[in-house]
Order: structure tokens, then sequence, then C-alpha cells
């Protein structure tokens, strides 16, 4: 019968009394330490691996709003520096995980910019959340208030805009002029983003106007 990795390691390690209970319990820790590809797993997020993983990475790295998603590393010169990005993850993923940091949101780029990419529309379902339909009455009643309280605080929708087949976020919306359309225009286009982390912006908003509980 084969054994675990757990029981190889511990096996690999232990000689006898105290040598051998303090060997077991270095195996153990070792196997069960939290890394920082674990806590990323444990949000639902697979590391980027393919050729493809990494194209879209890349394409959405240049399309981001900051000129500098990740310090030296622009996006504009994002095609010829992709090895860097790579390299950046990597260093970055081999460092002792922290919970203090992950608390504080410090391994957020490394789950936007090393992980498979994945839809908010999709990625909704690891946080038991729905999106409201924009079609039909079903959500009317959660449109009408949304319409009614807007805007929340500094939270607020933004202009869509439309060239040929290609819609893109314009100004923030400071007036919906007695109609809920904007805010479902809104979400339509926004529910087909990429989703980076909880505590991104364009997250935020989209899970205030745009969803309910599951």
């Amino acid at each position: 019968m084969s054994l675990s990795l757990a029981s190889k390691a511990t096996a690999g390690i232990a000689g006898t009394g105290a040598v051998a209970g303090g060997g077991a319990f270095a195996a153990y820790k070792f196997l069960n330490q939290e890394t920082i590809e674990k806590y990323l797993n444990s949000l639902h997020r697979e590391l980027a691996t393919s050729n493809e993983d990494w194209e879209l990475i890349k394409n959405n790295y240049a399309a981001d709003k900051e000129a500098n998603p990740i310090p030296n590393i622009p996006k504009a010169s994002i095609g010829d520096k992709l090895n860097d990005l790579k390299k950046w993850c990597s260093d970055h993923l081999n460092e002792e995980f922290s919970q203090e940091k992950a608390s504080k949101g410090d391994y957020n780029l490394i789950q936007s910019w090393c992980t498979k990419q994945v839809k908010i529309s999709s990625y909704l379902k690891h946080l038991k959340l729905e999106a409201l339909e924009t079609t039909g009455t079903k959500d009317n009643e959660r449109w009408t208030k949304l319409k009614d309280s807007y805007p929340n605080g500094s939270l607020k929708v933004h202009e869509i805009n439309t060239s040929g087949n290609t819609k893109s976020e314009g100004n923030p919306v400071d007036n919906l002029s007695g109609s809920d359309q904007k805010i479902k225009d809104w979400c339509s286009w926004a529910s087909d983003q990429y989703f980076r982390y909880k505590e991104d912006t364009l997250f935020k908003r989209y899970e205030y106007f745009c969803t309910k509980p599951a």
C-alpha cells in the first residue's frame, strides 16, 4: 500500500525518542502550513499556468486604468515585459504567507494578476450572490429602491459609451432623471468585466447596485 505524502514525509525524518517526535511535528507543520497559493485557492482562485491564461492577463493588464498596476511594470510595455510580471508573481507567491497581510489586502495584486481571469458574473456564486435581472419585472422592487436612494454616498454607476460593438465606462452618473435604466445598463456592462478582488472599487459598486443574496 502506498503511503500518503504526509506519511512519507513524517517517516522520512522521524528517528527515535524526542528526535522522532520533533521530526513528525516538523513534517506535519510543513505539510499543513498555509501558503499564498492555498489562500488564493480558498478564495476560489487558481494560479495562471497556460499561455492562454497569461495572454488574457496581459490584455487585461494593458487595459487597466492605472498606468502601473504593479510598480515598475507599466501597462504600456506589458507586451515586452510579460516575463517580468511572471517573475513578480513567482517571487511573491514564494513568500511566507501572513494572515495579517491577507487581512490588510496585501495579496490583492497577486489575486488580480497572477491567477486565471474570471468574470464577475461567474464569480458571484462563490460569494453567495446573484445578479439582479436587468430585463423583465422580477427585480423591479429592488431597482426602484436603488433608483430612489441614488446615489449611495460615493457609490455611483457610470455612463456606458458604445462605439461599434465595444462598450466602455464613461463618467459617473450624478442624476438618474427618474429612471433606473442607467443603473441596469451599467450592471449589464459590469457583469462582463473581470473580477479582481472583493475590495476592488468596481466590484464594490457592482455588489451594491447589481446583486442580491443567492
